[in-house]
């Protein structure tokens, strides 16, 4: 219906806390924590919202804290999930510190740190950018760190496997009966599909999301695999109007 709000996510409550998941894995059930000044914000080649940081309340004391999580609101299912923290446990992700690497060189272990009112852009190769805003220093030995100004900037490429692993997981309501075997696989993977006329191809992609090898396929397909690194893979079967992902390992 135009001209109509419709609801697609979060909480009904006032000052909702964070609901988390695994990264990379969109659901129902997972969403940001309540927060203001999330400026950090693109949409992607696909039309996804990424977002980063902002600053969160505490519904149980009404403190407020700097984020650091990027999110993802994945348009397939209309859903939130979680792509990167900075610590392994997503709870603890408010006013964590900056930590600086190489300049100019991506590395796991740099992080812009917690913050909110940050500006922000994208680059026409899909790479996020985001300058300056609120962060807090570290604690001291009588409290919390101070509220300070910031003028570094960041760069963030996403992993392409991550929007995969998305697709890999999302509900699949065509009714296909879909097999692939054997998982792991050696030397040949079979597929075979109860429709043989439903998905008419095939793409194998590695984690980078590149093409690796692709086909036709009928009823059933095999494909010769003893020329593959081992690893982990992701097969695509579709059609003009549908899709379905299937995660591979080849050892």
């Amino acid at each position: 219906m135009q001209n109509a709000w419709a609801w697609y996510a979060g909480d009904d409550s006032i000052s909702a806390y964070g609901h988390y998941g695994p990264e990379c894995i969109p659901a129902d059930t997972v969403t940001p924590a309540n927060g203001i000044e999330g400026r950090a914000a693109w949409t992607d080649q696909d039309g996804n919202l990424w977002k980063f940081g902002g600053k969160y309340e505490n519904p149980a004391n009404a403190y407020t804290y700097n984020q650091s999580l990027l999110w993802c609101f994945y348009m397939q299912t209309k859903s939130w999930m979680l792509v990167n923290s900075p610590v392994p446990n997503p709870n603890n992700n408010l006013d964590v510190q900056r930590q600086f690497g190489v300049l100019g060189i991506p590395d796991v272990n740099s992080h812009p740190g917690s913050r909110c009112g940050t500006a922000s852009f994208k680059d026409r190769n899909g790479v996020f950018y985001l300058f300056g805003g609120l962060t807090k220093t570290a604690p001291g030995p009588l409290g919390g760190g101070l509220d300070i100004t910031v003028n570094d900037m960041w760069s963030y490429e996403p992993d392409p496997a991550c929007l995969i692993i998305a697709d890999v997981n999302e509900p699949q309501a065509n009714g296909v009966e879909v097999t692939v075997f054997p998982n792991p696989a050696t030397y040949e993977l079979t597929i075979k599909q109860s429709d043989g006329n439903y998905f008419e191809r095939f793409d194998m992609l590695n984690l980078n999301g590149q093409l690796i090898h692709s086909g036709k396929i009928g009823i059933e397909a095999k494909l010769s695999v003893e020329t593959f690194t081992s690893g982990v893979y992701f097969l695509r079967l579709y059609n003009a109007t549908d899709f379905r992902f299937f995660k591979v390992l080849i050892q």
